[in-house]
């Protein structure tokens, strides 16, 4: 089981939360992405069967952090 599992396993997620956080959906899955640290980075975010899976993406080289 991974850390986002263990720690999420016990909560619901609340699909109009999602949605005003800025969730979007795709074949029963929620995305959501952010840029930080000067558009340097990008935060990922999927929403997959109530499992949370997340990356972080080094834009310069394009390689997962």
């Amino acid at each position: 089981m991974t850390l986002e599992e263990e720690v999420f396993k016990k909560y619901k997620f609340d699909n109009n939360k999602l949605f005003k956080y800025g969730f979007t959906k795709d074949n029963n899955k929620y995305y959501y992405n952010e840029m930080f640290h000067n558009k340097e980075f990008e935060a990922k975010i999927i929403i997959d069967n109530s499992i949370l899976s997340d990356k972080v993406i080094d834009l310069n080289y394009n390689e997962e952090y």
